[in-house]
């Protein structure tokens, strides 16, 4: 799913909007780190 976003511009960052539950599953998924090294932004 992240790696999805590197089609775009380099230059853009995503929002990624989650909820408390979806915020456990990617917790459980990928780290922190990882979606910020894709250029999106959690909020």
């Amino acid at each position: 799913m992240l790696r999805s976003t590197r089609k775009s511009s380099n230059s853009t960052w995503k929002v990624l909007i989650m909820d408390k539950l979806t915020v456990k599953i990617m917790s459980f998924s990928c780290k922190m780190a990882d979606i910020t090294e894709e250029r999106v932004s959690c909020k």
